[in-house]
């Protein structure tokens, strides 16, 4: 995995961050349960692939406490708005920065 420039690297979790910001706003009951990995924590996860954007700080793993848990489409709605991309696993949500412009 090669390093971005500082700049571009600043930008896209700047980006990413500020996404987080505005769903936390919304849905006060979400927390994030893995944000930012090491490469070597990284391989030592069941599903986690090589290239994860976790490895970049652009990814987060979140679950919602107890009854908080929202609409799924309307989630990935909002998400998509802030420039996030979902996928529903089994025991938590994964959120990664969006990489295509819709």
């Amino acid at each position: 995995m090669s390093v971005p420039p500082l700049s571009l690297a600043l930008e896209r979790y700047t980006r990413f961050v500020f996404g987080m910001w505005d769903l936390k706003q919304i849905f006060p009951g979400m927390s994030v349960t893995s944000w930012g990995r090491s490469v070597a924590h990284n391989r030592t996860l069941e599903r986690a692939v090589a290239d994860s954007e976790h490895l970049t700080w652009t990814a987060v793993d979140v679950v919602f406490d107890p009854g908080q848990a929202p609409d799924p489409g309307y989630f990935k709605a909002l998400c998509r708005e802030v420039g996030i991309d979902t996928q529903l696993e089994p025991d938590h949500w994964h959120l990664q920065l969006r990489t295509t412009l819709p």
